[in-house]
């Protein structure tokens, strides 16, 4: 686990996030813990935004089903 200042921590956001957990201190004091989601919660998350950008589109169960099987190389 690394302690890092809030200035660092805003300047190497991208390389730090998901990598390692991290405590941001802000004057010398710890602020926040950041963590990274687990692999099994991170693909949870992405599937529930899938579906969901899928009924906002409204694109129906039967033609996600067909174009991931076509996907897949499969008969539809």
């Amino acid at each position: 686990m690394r302690v890092i200042s809030v200035r660092e921590f805003r300047e190497k956001m991208t390389l730090v996030l998901g990598k390692e957990e991290v405590i941001v201190t802000k004057d010398g004091v710890p602020s926040a813990r950041v963590t990274p989601i687990d692999p099994v919660e991170r693909f949870q998350l992405l599937v529930a935004d899938t579906r969901q950008r899928f009924r906002d589109a409204r694109v129906p169960d039967k033609e996600i089903e067909k174009t991931y099987r076509k996907a897949r190389g499969k008969k539809p």
